[in-house]
């Protein structure tokens, strides 16, 4: 083999390496509510661990909308329209979320109002 295809060779070879080696970022959903899902709950129950869950502006009430537990799957909650006027309205009972199945530092929690 010649100079000129050793070097391509490797260039192949760094390049099949590069593809196998890039993140699958395909995989994750944006799972959206209200459009997609009516509550926040629903949206988290069909998510998967890299999912985000995209939380249109508004104010969320009642039982699937509190007391959020991504079950270990680690979650992206965002709100795009932002904190004033997104909000979780807790009514007086429970907790917006629940970590309690080992989550890490990959969930993330966007631009809420919990109140």
């Amino acid at each position: 083999m010649r100079w000129s295809g050793v070097r391509s060779a490797i260039a192949v070879c760094a390049v099949l390496v590069a593809c196998l080696s890039w993140p699958d970022t395909s995989a994750a959903a944006r799972l959206r509510v209200p459009e997609d899902f009516p509550t926040i709950g629903e949206a988290v129950d069909s998510a998967a661990a890299g999912d985000t869950i995209l939380v249109a502006a508004g104010i969320y009430t009642g039982e699937l909308n509190r007391n959020i537990d991504p079950g270990g799957r680690d979650l992206v909650f965002l709100a795009p329209s932002g904190s004033s006027t997104t909000i979780i309205d807790l009514e007086g009972a429970g907790r917006a979320f629940e970590f309690q199945n080992y989550e890490t530092r990959a969930t993330l929690i966007r631009g809420f109002t919990i109140r």
